[in-house]
């Protein structure tokens, strides 16, 4: 007699499915890809005889519905959709392989859970009139006409197990003729033939499973492969949007710095009476072109402690006075410029030239010559007093 089951099923391309027995112990759990139902149907049948076929949806699938229809089994719903996180938690001590299989384990589970009491019932009824030997048949009655009760399911089964005895008694006992006797070999023989039949019908359909297997290895490998190549060419895509972000941030900070520039050079524009120009230099060291400085310019130097004599001698006939940034080296004092110190001198500053405040700077200027005429004085007054 083969075992009684509950199997869970996930419907779809890939098809899961969940074998219990009625303790709740997995049999088996297995998934197929594009598989038929006549297939689904040989798998169950190699496993048990199934009394209940289980969803985990409330609505039920018509795919569960056929083969529960084909097994003459009773359909378990849920009362509501099962949530992946429920699912997740029922099959947690479990072992399985993919989704799929996951969620046809979580049907069966449900099932099981919800007709457990019920099995726990007739178990005991059963072995108080120890009775043991139909709990199958009772359990697998019962979740098909739950409105029967226990002793009423167990007479219904006694009874018709007592039939078939007496049935096949009468057979046994039927002094049988030779017209009888070649009746039966004819059957026997049509039995035999149609026997033979569905064993080649069997290897046949364990052939396509065969064949799907070796399909559906070589799509899994296929699947790999692209997926390998859009990896590749989403980790291109992302370096080469990286280095477009870098590129954009940059010229946006590009962007930033000439607007800024630009308008510090419009409000200079605006108020030019108001500032001198300048021509600026980083230092006074190696320069390779100083073509766009022009006699009497005013220099502004950011630094002035690199020095080349090259630059200063080329200077020497252009320019008289040099603004400059920070601390005025002692070496640079006796050469024939005026230097002047920026200090809290308002200046707009440009790449190649500065905007400094004109009264500042006639300010700074006129300090300077009256300290020169006042060195000048002092010189010619020790000069005569020698």
């Amino acid at each position: 007699m083969r075992t009684a089951v509950i199997v869970g099923v996930d419907p779809g391309t890939t098809i899961g499915l969940a074998v219990l027995d009625l303790h709740g112990t997995v049999i088996t759990l297995a998934s197929s890809r594009n598989i038929s139902l006549d297939q689904v149907m040989i798998i169950i049948t190699e496993k048990g005889k199934p009394i209940i076929i289980a969803t985990d949806k409330k609505q039920i699938p018509e795919y569960v519905r056929s083969i529960g229809a084909a097994f003459n089994a009773a359909v378990y719903a849920p009362p509501e959709d099962t949530g992946r996180e429920e699912k997740r938690i029922l099959t947690n001590s479990y072992l399985y392989s993919n989704d799929h299989e996951m969620d046809a384990l979580a049907c069966a589970l449900l099932a099981y859970k919800h007709y457990k009491p019920l099995f726990i019932r007739i178990d005991q009824v059963l072995q108080e009139q120890q009775k043991q030997q139909y709990s199958s048949d009772v359990k697998s009655y019962l979740v098909r006409y739950p409105e029967v009760n226990i002793s009423l399911a167990l007479e219904h089964i006694e009874s018709k197990n007592e039939y078939h005895k007496e049935r096949l008694q009468r057979v046994v006992e039927k002094r049988q003729t030779p017209k009888d006797i070649a009746y039966f070999e004819r059957k026997i023989s049509e039995l035999n033939r149609e026997n033979f039949l569905l064993k080649e019908d069997k290897a046949s359909l364990y052939k396509t499973i065969d064949c799907q297997k070796i399909e559906l290895e070589y799509y899994k490998k296929k699947d790999q492969a692209i997926s390998t190549i859009i990896d590749q060419k989403l980790i291109h895509k992302k370096k080469l949007l990286k280095y477009l972000q870098k590129k954009l941030d940059h010229s946006s900070k590009k962007i930033r710095e000439v607007s800024k520039e630009c308008e510090l050079l419009h409000h200079g524009l605006l108020h030019f009476d108001e500032y001198v120009l300048c021509k600026r230099l980083e230092t006074l060291g190696s320069v390779k072109d100083l073509s766009h400085i022009r006699e009497h310019d005013i220099l502004l130097v950011d630094n002035l402690t690199s020095v080349s004599d090259q630059t200063l001698e080329l200077l020497t006939s252009k320019i008289q006075i040099i603004l400059y940034k920070g601390i005025l080296p002692r070496s640079l004092q006796s050469l024939p410029f005026h230097f002047i110190p920026v200090g809290d001198m308002k200046i707009l500053e440009f790449r190649e030239f500065t905007l400094c405040d004109k009264e500042t700077y006639r300010r700074k200027k006129s300090s300077l010559d009256y300290l020169k005429i006042a060195l000048q004085e002092f010189e010619n007054e020790r000069s005569k007093n020698r």
